[in-house]
């Protein structure tokens, strides 16, 4: 019998060895049981977070997936509708300056109207337009309806974009510019983005009018002053004016200086 500071440790055998039982059984049920059961449950939200997460990309694919739809549709309409517009706009234009100064030709003696004169073609940079000064006489009641059938036709055509003269001599004189769309433009002047210094800025007269002809292939001015004189000045001629050179320009009715 052992003796530990005069205590008997046999009575206590039994309950040491049950009580040394239960942990052990009690370590082993923790290792055996518990711990699989907290590894089931991480594993169970893990899988929770994982078909969360799933979802949500698979969400995020389908507006993807939309999204694309529509910017392809968008894309295909928008396609379409240039190719509508091209087509349109074909159908409305000129093939070139020859076909359309052919059609006014035959508007013009379906209507009694007579050419006075006709100047160069121009057109702006960065616009469809082509603008084609012209001068003709006729009744007034020719000349209505030779616009009214002009801006009606199937091409277009338009008298309104820019200012226009109708004045009463022995017939109506229209002076102004005809408006259309022309595909081949190579025979148009482009007006040059630097032209700014127009004649009327560094004359002396004031300037009522300025009319526009064209003789020999070249351009004229006739400048017309609030005091009754007038002037004329051509294409190419070359001035000084304070101290500056500057050659003439004569672009949709108006006198520019060109350095």
């Amino acid at each position: 019998m052992m003796r530990l500071n005069g205590i008997s440790l046999t009575k206590y055998k039994a309950p040491l060895i049950y009580s040394l039982f239960l942990i052990f059984w009690g370590i082993s049920l923790y290792f055996l049981i518990i711990i699989k059961i907290i590894d089931i449950s991480t594993l169970k939200d893990d899988t929770e977070k994982a078909r969360f997460k799933k979802k949500k990309m698979e969400k995020s694919i389908t507006v993807l997936k939309r999204n694309l739809k529509e910017l392809e549709e968008e894309y295909i309409e928008k396609k379409q509708e240039q190719v509508e517009n091209a087509k349109r706009k074909k159908m409305n234009s000129f093939a070139n300056l020859g076909e359309f100064e052919s059609f006014i030709s035959e508007e013009m003696a379906n209507n009694y109207i007579t050419l006075i004169t006709i100047a160069r073609a121009e057109s702006i940079k960065g616009s469809d337009k082509v603008y084609v000064p012209y001068a003709f006489n006729g009744t007034y009641k020719n000349i209505e309806s030779f616009i009214e059938e002009l801006e009606n036709s199937s091409k277009t055509i338009t008298f309104s974009d820019t200012p226009f003269k109708l004045q009463k001599k022995e017939n109506w004189i229209f002076n102004g510019k005809l408006a259309t769309n022309i595909l081949n433009q190579q025979s148009v002047c482009a007006v040059p983005e630097d032209s700014k210094l127009t004649y009327n800025k560094v004359s002396i007269k004031k300037i009522a009018g300025i009319t526009v002809f064209l003789f020999n292939n070249k351009k004229y001015a006739i400048l017309k002053f609030a005091d009754g004189t007038s002037k004329y000045l051509s294409e190419s001629d070359k001035i000084t004016c304070k101290g500056e050179k500057y050659r003439i320009k004569i672009i949709n009715n108006n006198v520019f200086l060109e350095k």
